[in-house]
């Protein structure tokens, strides 16, 4: 008990364990993108932040500066008795400076109450060079008082030493520049950049360090389940697909790699029959965690693939509170009535089937699908009129492909978990966390159905397929703010949907064991 444990503790902190195989830079460049305004906005911030810090914290000062040379009374004075003399100078210089007189005849001069900057006086160097310097918040007030200070020195300084005298070197002039430089410019485009900089990083860890499933090596490492199929990332607009072809495997506009992805993806669920057992029909359900993940596209392409190699095959679109297998086969694909419709009637004989199926003889694919949304789609998926429209198929058909809605969000996916053969789960690159995933699979797990496993969906990549895309997936309308208007479907002149390969309604003269 204690080594099954032990055992467990360690594939759990081997899930947790972070690796770099997991993550794809398509990803974090996607991730990057889609939050560039982030980066904008962090700029922007960053940029009047500091914008507004220099307005309130820096003040411009300015530094007017007088040079004297002292020079000693003494005729025999030497370099170093200047220099001595010079330091004195400035020692007593600096004293009157701030003694309160000097101060109020300055005042007086520039016609101010106070004084409105600092006036020094220091040497400079090992030289007999002194130099008095005012600053003050403008050029011309700096000016003004370094005049000041020389107008009134004869008659305030003339006790400072008597055996020195100074003579002007340097007169004061006008500073045109702060002695305290700051470029407003340049800060605040540093701090925009500074910022941007920051908010990239954040996004770009962020992207790594989320828990969602990446490349396939991540689905491997964070899954308890099989990965039976990767479904590459189709382009569209700038490739061979156009912006309003359909994504489907019978298409000659997709990959190769798309259409082989789908073929791969028939021969694993093929192969989950259990060895020895007689061939019968298999109920095959396709969910995902969340909405926009493409589990519809996955579930259409599955069920033309088979479609392709069984006689029989028949797609549901069970999604009732949002169809979606309309906006992919288009409205040919729907017979007189919905499946809605079906499960509302109290028997479900083969002639009704028959009215709410619709074949297509250059797929060999039947269908039953709705078209608008339904209220009250859980009481119907678990009513016995489910289980009676199954049983009747049962009968006839190779393999049953049916849409579900999402697990994460529904209940419905449960219910038809429970009258299901075997059920797949639709991942999606970088949207669901595999928390979430596993979450989702234990949940199908517990139903009589058998969990397969996930087809990674949409897996967009440098490395491994000959050539990256887009998917354009329709939206759920439950409103999360997934929906898209069935009116922006593509159509023709007549209002039809525009589809590849013309779908026949069944009448119902038409019994089931009549189908190919």
């Amino acid at each position: 008990m204690i080594h099954r444990e032990a055992k467990g503790i360690k594939a759990m902190n081997q899930k947790n364990e972070f690796r770099w195989a997991d993550v794809e830079p398509w990803c974090v460049l996607r991730m990057v993108l889609r939050n560039c305004w982030m980066l904008i906005l962090a700029a922007l911030i960053a940029g009047m932040g500091a914008k507004l810090a220099l307005d309130w914290l820096w003040t411009p000062e300015y530094t007017s500066t007088i040079t004297y040379a002292v020079l000693s009374k003494s005729a025999s004075a030497t370099s170093r008795a200047n220099y001595n003399a010079a330091n004195e100078v400035a020692v007593k210089y600096s004293s009157m400076l701030e003694s309160h007189l000097m101060k109020e005849r300055i005042c007086q001069a520039l016609g101010v109450d106070t004084l409105p900057g600092t006036i020094t006086a220091q040497v400079e160097g090992e030289t007999n060079l002194l130099q008095v310097s005012a600053t003050a918040p403008s050029s011309r007030m700096a000016f003004e008082m370094v005049r000041a200070v020389d107008a009134h020195y004869p008659e305030l300084g003339q006790h400072i030493d008597q055996n020195a005298v100074l003579h002007v070197m340097t007169n004061a002039q006008v500073s045109m520049w702060p002695s305290n430089p700051v470029n407003p410019r340049r800060t605040v485009l540093f701090a925009a950049v500074l910022a941007g900089g920051a908010m990239l990083v954040a996004l770009a860890w962020f992207s790594v360090a989320r828990d969602t499933i990446q490349t396939r090596s991540g689905a491997r490492h964070k899954l308890d389940a099989e990965v039976l199929a990767v479904v590459p990332h189709e382009k569209r607009g700038r490739g061979r697909l156009g912006r309003k072809d359909k994504l489907l495997l019978t298409s000659p506009m997709v990959s190769f790699f798309f259409q082989e992805s789908f073929f791969r993806l028939r021969t694993a669920v093929e192969q989950a029959a259990e060895p020895g057992t007689a061939p019968q029909c298999r109920v095959l359900l396709v969910t995902s965690v969340t909405a926009g993940e493409g589990k519809s596209t996955v579930a259409s392409n599955l069920a033309l693939a088979l479609a392709k190699k069984h006689r029989a095959v028949m797609l549901i679109d069970a999604d009732l509170r949002n169809p979606t297998q309309i906006r992919i086969l288009g409205r040919k694909a729907m017979g007189k009535q919905g499946l809605e419709r079906l499960l509302q009637e109290e028997s479900s004989d083969a002639n009704r089937i028959m009215e709410a199926a619709a074949y297509d003889e250059a797929t060999n694919l039947v269908t039953i699908i709705s078209e608008a949304p339904c209220r009250n789609a859980a009481k119907l998926l678990s009513s016995q009129n489910m289980g009676r429209l199954l049983s009747v198929l049962r009968k006839t058909m190779d393999y049953i492909v049916i849409d579900s809605p999402p697990v994460g969000m529904f209940a419905d996916g449960d219910v038809l978990a429970d009258v299901a053969d075997s059920a797949l789960l639709v991942v999606r690159q970088d949207v669901v966390s595999a928390c979430d995933i596993n979450d989702a699979a234990d949940a199908i797990s517990q139903g009589k159905a058998a969990f397969l496993g996930c087809v990674l969906n949409n897996m967009q990549t440098g490395f491994r397929f000959g050539r990256t895309s887009a998917y354009g997936y329709g939206g759920y309308g439950y409103g999360y703010g997934y929906g898209r208007n069935y009116s922006n479907a593509n159509t023709d002149s007549t209002g039809e949907v525009v589809v590849g390969g013309g779908y026949e309604e069944i009448t119902v003269d038409v019994t089931l064991e009549e189908l190919p």
